[in-house]
């Protein structure tokens, strides 16, 4: 018989490869901030030739002024940490993100584990949910500030549960769906309760998942807590902050801020892959 012509061999681009060198990966992964640090400078460079003063795509220098002015006290007779602009805006909206994830979380992870486990609550609430989880959540908000403006912070912790919520809710529902039956069969045969099944078999081996798709979640949590700040009354959070210095062109302190979201976001990305591997080892393990 003829034999099968090899398959050429491309190292970078066999599909399910992993680069093995860490010099190679800490490359390739700084390639693209590289490149657009460099674009961003490049065309800053170019706009301040023509225009010393341009603030709309501001130099390295007035962002540095720009971080330092978020370090500002609000009274400067007697300064304090918690006074500090930044300090203020970090705290208010880590506040208001931490609430609405909770609440949405604690609510998406009970109806959806009740209502993929049985029956009645399947019929009694997914059809509602299923019917809500196609309104897109920003067709929401102009309905959450009429009916909430009254009570701004509740309005902005109402907007993150809004748009975060259905998605939970809907993907810890299927989660549950996949459980293996035979999981569920052994526990009943060793005796155990519908409700220890529910908590300890079915609850323990959706967990895992459940984690990864709340880290999902919180980049929608975030783009709807900044929109609540920019649209609702308030006197501090970083979209509030952000909303005010754009009406003075200071893009400085926006790219500042969109900095501190992103490190905000790491930081809280790793605690919960952290608390999912730490809690969940015999599924990392696998």
């Amino acid at each position: 018989m003829p034999e099968k012509p090899q398959q050429k061999k491309m190292p970078f681009f066999t599909i399910g490869n992993k680069v093995g060198h860490p010099a190679v990966r800490v490359i390739l992964g700084i390639i693209l901030f590289v490149l657009i640090i460099g674009a961003y400078s490049y065309t800053s460079y170019v706009r301040h030739l023509e225009n010393p003063k341009d603030r709309m795509v501001p130099t390295l220098f007035q962002i540095i002024d720009g971080v330092k002015e978020t370090f500002s006290f609000k009274n400067d007779e007697a300064p304090s940490f918690w006074e500090m602009r930044i300090i203020r805006d970090v705290s208010a909206s880590l506040r208001r993100i931490i609430i609405a994830m909770a609440i949405s979380v604690i609510l998406s992870v009970f109806i959806g584990l009740y209502s993929a486990s049985f029956g009645f609550f399947d019929n009694l609430n997914m059809p509602l949910i299923r019917s809500f989880s196609f309104i897109p959540p920003i067709a929401l908000l102009p309905l959450i500030f009429v009916w909430l403006g009254k009570w701004p912070e509740a309005a902005k912790i109402v907007v993150i549960v809004a748009g975060t919520f259905f998605v939970l809710v809907t993907d810890t529902y299927m989660r549950v769906k996949q459980v293996p039956k035979k999981l569920i069969d052994k526990g009943y045969t060793l005796g155990a309760s519908t409700l220890e099944v529910l908590h300890k078999i079915v609850l323990r081996y959706t967990l895992p998942g459940i984690i990864e798709s709340v880290r999902l979640a919180m980049t929608p949590a975030w783009i709807f807590l900044i929109a609540a700040e920019f649209s609702l009354p308030t006197t501090e959070g970083l979209g509030y902050y952000m909303n005010v210095v754009r009406r003075q062109l200071g893009v400085n302190i926006i790219l500042w801020y969109i900095l501190v979201i992103v490190i905000i976001g790491i930081i809280i990305d790793k605690i919960l892959k952290t608390i999912n591997v730490v809690t969940n080892k015999w599924y990392f393990s696998k």
